[in-house]
């Protein structure tokens, strides 16, 4: 429930459920309102303990494995934001063909 099913005042989820279930509008709100930081919270201590563990050792992601054709493929490529965005449109632009031919000297 962490994320848009987790809003705490949401009229769309809350409002409508309560005003569905014969509920006072928005009644409860102190409990969602824990309920909402808790489950945050536990959420944003798992992501960070996984960051730092992928951090240490990358073979731990769950994407390692997917991810292994991106970096035999490209490492070169991949030092800077730059060099990522041309390798996409590069990329993007041969898969379509319009890749113009290289020029000879």
């Amino acid at each position: 429930h962490v994320g848009f099913a987790g809003a705490v005042l949401n009229p769309f989820t809350v409002g409508v459920a309560q005003n569905l279930s014969g509920l006072p509008m928005f009644s409860g709100f102190e409990y969602r309102l824990v309920c909402w930081a808790v489950l945050n919270l536990a959420m944003i201590i798992f992501v960070l303990r996984y960051a730092h563990k992928v951090h240490r050792d990358p073979r731990r992601s769950v994407m390692y494995e997917a991810d292994a054709r991106w970096r035999e493929k490209a490492a070169d490529e991949f030092r800077s934001i730059n060099g990522q965005l041309q390798w996409l449109i590069d990329d993007a632009l041969r898969r379509a063909g319009r890749l113009p031919s290289k020029k000879s000297d």
